[in-house]
């Protein structure tokens, strides 16, 4: 369960530098999993592989959940932008893993017009990308599952 009880003591401006710091975080930690593989490749003269025991999985999983957090942030920020945010509507954004839906969300709310609508837009490839490899966000998480456990 998510308790957002908290958020609602924040201004709606530092709720959304929250969550845009926080997707940011994830991506940060990709790239020093990748540039230390790559670093302890070029030390050891190896090639890295991928084996169950690889950091890249980790890397991935940063990766995507950037994406999703991102994703969440926008979608909080046109809501605070256009109407009024409480923790109802943001139980609803947290709730929800699956990117090509939040992808949706974001491009029917108002960032058609907008600044940010070619950013958003350039976000499509990797969210197809993770959309296909992980899209419910358990794959890059957990040891693989059966998989009636996503379509129950």
């Amino acid at each position: 369960s998510c308790d957002v009880s908290t958020a609602y003591q924040y201004d709606p401006q530092e709720l959304l530098i929250n969550w845009y710091h926080y997707a940011n975080s994830f991506l940060d930690s990709a790239r020093i999993i990748c540039y230390s593989m790559s670093n302890q490749a070029i030390l050891l003269e190896i090639k890295p592989s991928i084996s169950d025991e690889s950091p890249i999985f980790a890397s991935l999983f940063s990766i995507r959940h950037s994406l999703e957090v991102f994703l969440k942030y926008l979608s909080l920020a046109s809501t605070i932008l256009y109407s009024s945010v409480n923790s109802e509507v943001e139980k609803s954004i947290v709730k929800e893993h699956n990117l090509k839906d939040l992808f949706k969300k974001v491009q029917i709310k108002n960032f058609r017009s907008h600044p940010l609508e070619e950013e958003v837009k350039n976000l499509e490839p990797y969210i197809a990308y993770f959309n296909k490899i992980d899209p419910f966000g358990f794959s890059l998480r957990y040891p693989l599952l059966p998989e009636e456990a996503f379509t129950k």
